[in-house]
């Protein structure tokens, strides 16, 4: 059973290691080295759907069923890898493959290529943010995107070419999906903590507090290397933010 349950679960293993892996490009496709979320709406995601296909096909577990079962326990052990198999894939399906068509993911595939390439699957996504009937269906970002960047969203529905202010924006929008868990942990605490202190607080506010408590670190180190340091926060913020605009903490920048 234990390696009926191994192979059943081989494709949901591979997905787990390339969560965990620094997710390593190269290529024409260097520049998504590190995007987890994005390689996975570009590709990995259909890359990891062919290989359950391939493995059912192949269904390698009626072969250890066959040589180490008894005879009268094969059908329920086949029964019970089936389920097994597809009870992973189902799975996949859920949390991955429908997370990667929904919006603000399905914006990452304007990330495929590099701005100046043609690519057609550009044209296809700028021509749904810009469709008056998908609003309903963009998120808070998405909508935020198409507000700043209509312009270019219709240029890159026209050419298949994506502007450089455009494409960079959304680059930076995918490196904050971190698959680490410490990040995720530090995130949904900040996100507690500010629920507990501010009841009231909508989304969008709780959404760019974490965004900016995030990303002041990185701006100080230059990198998109995530630091706890608040050091790294009063160095970046003051130099943003002139110190006479907080004169009661007595620290530059506020922090």
């Amino acid at each position: 059973m234990v390696q009926i349950s191994y192979i059943c679960r081989a494709v949901t293993e591979h997905f787990i290691n390339f969560i965990k892996g620094p997710a390593t490009l190269f290529g024409e496709y260097e520049h998504l080295t590190g995007h987890h979320q994005a390689q996975l709406v570009c590709f990995k995601a259909v890359d990891l759907l062919q290989e359950f296909q391939v493995a059912y096909s192949e269904r390698k577990w009626r072969q250890v069923v066959v040589e180490q079962a008894k005879p009268e326990d094969h059908q329920w052990l086949l029964n019970m890898a089936a389920d097994l198999f597809m009870w992973n894939l189902a799975d996949f399906m859920r949390r991955v493959v429908r997370v990667t068509q929904l919006y603000p993911e399905r914006m990452f595939l304007i990330l495929f290529e590099l701005p100046w390439n043609y690519r057609l699957r550009r044209q296809k996504v700028a021509g749904e943010m810009l469709d008056p009937g998908m609003l309903e269906h963009l998120d808070t970002n998405a909508k935020k995107i198409v507000t700043l960047f209509r312009h270019e969203l219709e240029h890159v529905k026209d050419t298949g070419c994506c502007p450089k202010q455009l494409w960079f924006q959304i680059y930076n929008l995918s490196k904050t999906y971190s698959p680490r868990t410490d990040t995720v942990e530090g995130v949904n605490s900040f996100v507690k903590l500010q629920g507990t202190k501010s009841p009231n607080i909508s989304l969008e506010l709780l959404s760019s507090r974490l965004t900016i408590k995030r990303k002041i670190g990185c701006v100080a180190l230059g990198n998109f290397t995530w630091r706890k340091c608040h050091d790294h926060m009063n160095e970046s913020a003051s130099q943003a933010v002139p110190g006479q605009l907080f004169p009661r903490h007595g620290i530059v920048g506020g922090c």
